[in-house]
């Protein structure tokens, strides 16, 4: 159940998000009323539709993220943490000394791909606010996507394409020269 949200399709998640935000009938807005707080016009609002939108997806793949630290936290070898903890290491000095040295890489991977993942939160957005209100929450995917089919500029929409596809090939390639031949030794 942990891991469900993982498994969805990102259109399925906006629209679920989107009911449960929808400010006259949606569930949150319903328990705000018991509680006495009026409604909130959550994806309406320039203020807090970004937040609105990226609470979904946090709640996506946050996760994917646990399962990746926890499988690098079960990794590491017991007899480490247990000569620390013989040598009078505190909780806190065994956390910041052993464990997080020892889970950065994982750390730096689980952000890596969350980074990437951000562009292709196109269907989340456009299924939610369609880059609105205003431009609140428009990404450069949705501002391509409005380029070309709103406004008909076609050959301006390929090339901010061709500068995405180059920047995520840059950032890609610093990213494999950062990780290529660094490991985890114990």
């Amino acid at each position: 159940v942990l891991i469900l949200p993982m498994f969805l399709n990102p259109v399925a998640v906006g629209t679920i998000w989107y009911i449960l935000y929808e400010p006259s009938i949606g569930p949150l807005n319903y328990f705000l009323s018991l509680v006495g707080i009026g409604q909130v016009n959550w994806l309406g609002s320039t203020s807090i539709a970004l937040w609105s939108v990226l609470i979904a997806d946090v709640w996506q793949w946050s996760p994917f993220i646990f399962l990746l630290v926890l499988s690098t936290l079960q990794g590491i070898p017991q007899n480490l943490i247990e000569a620390a903890e013989i040598d009078g290491a505190s909780d806190l000095a065994i956390l910041r000394r052993i464990k997080l040295p020892l889970i950065r890489g994982t750390i730096f991977v689980a952000a890596f791909l969350r980074a990437m993942d951000a562009f292709r939160i196109f269907p989340k957005i456009y299924v939610m606010t369609g880059g609105g209100p205003g431009q609140a929450t428009e990404s450069a995917s949705i501002y391509i996507l409005k380029t070309a089919f709103r406004f008909f500029e076609m050959g301006y929409a390929a090339s901010m394409t061709i500068v995405m596809l180059v920047m995520l090939v840059i950032v890609y390639g610093v990213y494999l020269k950062m990780v290529r031949g660094k490991g985890v030794e114990y």
